[in-house]
């Protein structure tokens, strides 16, 4: 194992949480290295672990009307994973952001026993506006087979989510609790760093995470990302659903030299931006919608402010 061939700062979260926007302005930080797919999701498909994100389920695309098997092997090797790093060996932070290692039963223990020395920041959004745009953005994607939110969660209390990939699950990944207390027994309180979504947002707000990073200079304010758009018209839609169909992106990946892969994923990136480009932002998420999961987040709120020990209502209002 070649310890500065594995990162050294993982960002553990959950879909639509904000992962992806505080990765890519800690990236713009000359100090930060993230490899080409942001997302190698590599300690949620450990064989060690009781629950592989390879295994699980999700809509399939063509058809939504059954499951396939959610398949991210990009680095299921560990040889392929500290090779993906071996451009970061110079830099001070080499960072995994992973939106399915928060929720997943092992990932952030198997990623502090692999990298003991690691730093972990988590960020944690409002679990109702979560939970509602993780739908909505499986809906842009042409991925969600529920017309309703409310079909979803209530497909998802019937248990026929139980074996879903954790983006298709919105109430189980909006429940932070049980994620924060396994985060907390596997990492030394040293070592990790939780933030909420509300609070980095606007001037100086990432001051707590570049100060815990010790990053002095370079400092900007949070550049968002991976914002949800719903393609407008039959012909973008038609578009959004080959671009997102793994049908056609899995075989490409698969005959691909690893070299190449980073270049793939740029030019979907183009493909994706134009097919998305003024599409029609979603609405949110009302007071009736909120209501279909309260009983469960209230609990769940009351239990995180204890083991965070602190106040929780920007979320309760």
């Amino acid at each position: 194992m070649t310890r500065n061939r594995l990162p050294n700062l993982i960002i553990p979260g959950v879909m639509k949480g904000g992962t992806t926007s505080l990765a890519a302005t800690l990236e713009l930080h000359p100090d930060v290295f993230l490899i080409a797919i942001k997302e190698p999701n590599f300690f949620a498909q450990r064989p060690q672990s009781r629950e592989k994100l390879y295994q699980l389920l999700s809509p399939d695309s063509s058809t939504y009307k059954s499951v396939t098997p959610h398949q991210t092997t990009d680095y299921l090797e560990q040889e392929v994973y500290e090779e993906a790093f071996a451009l970061g060996e110079g830099t001070r932070w080499r960072a995994d952001a992973s939106t399915m290692y928060l929720p997943s039963p092992d990932a952030v223990r198997l990623a502090a026993e692999l990298v003991p020395d690691a730093k972990f920041v988590t960020v944690l959004r409002n679990p109702y506006s979560r939970a509602y745009s993780a739908y909505q953005y499986q809906r842009s994607r042409l991925r969600e087979p529920a017309p309703t939110f409310a079909q979803a969660i209530q497909e998802e209390r019937d248990g026929k989510r139980d074996d879903w990939a954790y983006g298709w699950r919105y109430l189980h990944t909006s429940l932070y609790a049980d994620q924060v207390e396994r985060l907390f027994e596997a990492v030394p309180e040293a070592n990790r760093l939780t933030v909420l979504m509300e609070e980095i947002v606007g001037e100086g707000g990432l001051d707590p995470v570049y100060d815990f990073l010790g990053l002095e200079d370079h400092r900007i304010d949070l550049v968002f990302e991976n914002e949800t758009l719903l393609p407008r018209g039959r012909l973008k839609q038609f578009a959004a659903k080959m671009v997102n169909n793994p049908r056609i992106g899995r075989p490409i990946r698969a005959i691909l030299p690893q070299s190449a892969i980073a270049f793939y994923r740029r030019v979907n990136a183009v493909i994706r931006g134009a097919v998305y480009k003024d599409g029609e932002k979603p609405a949110k998420i009302t007071d009736a919608e909120r209501a279909l999961i309260a009983t469960e987040v209230e609990v769940d709120i009351d239990r995180l402010e204890q083991l965070l020990g602190r106040d929780l209502s920007i979320w309760r209002a």
